[in-house]
């Protein structure tokens, strides 16, 4: 019951916003709930006062894992994600795009007579694995295995706040299997480079080359990070896709706005979408010492749920919360903010966008006779739809 609760948008909505009012800075045993926007993205921009490594680095590195996203503010962390910078690039995104689009067209192609289409198997997790492969460089020589890797690895890097040890045994087997993977592919990949046959404009050649003349880029380091962007890369954007779909198919006049729109109109329909119902509704941070927000004081030792979710419904940020309204011009939290912004999400700005506009430019899309989500655990794991 409570799980459903929890996992119920509408009933979310309410219970923040009754802690919004009242109790914007919760303090519940070990935990500290934070739900007002200002607050929200002032613990996000004080990464020394409020930081990610008890939460994430553990995990990481139980997997053998290790990457920027699990650091705190250092030199190492500065530099490994500056490499990884210099590696993916934010001109790269007419490429992926084009990568994205293709790989669409492929997979819609063969399904256009069938009049349906189950979303997350047919299209929304097997998308990313085509800019895995054309953009990041890393073959999937098994789409179900990779899609298995990537589910359980980031459920045990982003998502096991409570140390399931089910969750992570699963983990250090794909790590374990994927780090095999990997070693076969770098090496490969290593020959392919002495030859002049390997491609330059992927993230992985990118990285061998910098390993010329930078000693820190070692095989280990491309390994860790690569992976590390490749978990984030899959179930993060079938899960948005998923979500903004349910809430685009809810209200029909949306609906119609977003058959019309341009990528960078669709953009902001699908972000104003996920404002509703969210992939991620909190991010966790921890307080090593006493620290105040405004006048709230959280005490050391304390892990801080900073409600992404409760901040985008904040009255004091966005204007009549309760209105769809896909022009705002509000700085939306989804992806995070400050030093931990998702890393990829100049790629999600194009990528999630794209698998959208090409469902809801099916004729009459619509859920099949009862082709709800189904998930698997945190992760959709189906949503039926048809279209004449």
């Amino acid at each position: 019951m409570i799980a459903q609760l929890l996992g119920n948008p509408r009933f979310i909505r309410i219970a923040t916003g009754f802690l919004r009012t009242f109790f914007p800075v919760l303090n519940i045993g070990s935990w500290v709930i934070v739900s007002r926007y200002d607050s929200v993205k002032e613990i996000l921009t004080r990464d020394k006062d409020f930081t990610i490594a008890e939460i994430n680095a553990a995990n990481m590195h139980a997997v053998g894992l290790d990457f920027f996203l699990g650091m705190d503010a250092s030199e190492v962390h500065d530099r490994e994600k500056g490499i990884m910078e210099a590696s993916v690039k934010r001109d790269d995104l007419l490429l992926i795009q084009q990568i994205i689009r293709e790989e669409i067209s492929k997979l819609l192609t063969p399904l256009l007579a069938t009049h349906r289409i189950e979303v997350v198997s047919q299209l929304s997790r097997v998308v990313p694995l085509a800019l895995l492969e054309h953009y990041f460089g890393v073959p999937v020589a098994d789409k179900k295995k990779m899609q298995d890797w990537m589910r359980k690895l980031f459920h045990q890097l982003f998502l096991n706040l409570n140390n399931d040890p089910g969750v992570t045994n699963a983990a250090k087997q794909a790590a374990g299997e994927l780090k095999e993977y990997m070693a076969g592919v770098i090496r490969e990949s290593h020959q392919k480079l002495e030859r002049g046959d390997l491609p330059s404009d992927t993230v992985l050649s990118r990285l061998l080359l910098q390993q010329k003349t930078n000693p820190i880029v070692t095989d280990d380091f491309i390994r860790r990070n690569i992976c590390g962007l490749m978990i984030g890369a899959v179930d993060t954007t079938s899960k948005c896709v998923v979500l903004v779909m349910e809430e685009l198919l809810k209200r029909p006049t949306v609906m119609a706005t977003a058959i019309g729109a341009d990528t960078a109109s669709l953009k902001n329909i699908c972000y104003e979408a996920l404002r509703f119902n969210p992939h991620n509704p909190i991010v966790v941070r921890f307080s090593k010492s006493e620290q105040r927000v405004g006048k709230h004081r959280i005490k050391a030792n304390k892990k801080i749920a900073v409600g992404i979710f409760s901040a985008m419904h904040d009255k004091r940020a966005f204007a009549d919360p309760g209105t769809f309204n896909e022009h705002r011009t509000n700085e939306y939290l989804h992806f995070g903010y400050g030093l931990h912004a998702c890393f990829g999400r100049y790629i999600n700005a194009v990528q999630i966008p794209e698998i959208v506009g090409s469902l809801v430019r099916l004729k009459n899309i619509r859920v099949q006779p009862h082709g709800k989500v189904t998930y698997d655990g945190p992760f959709p794991e189906s949503f039926s739809l048809e279209f004449d």
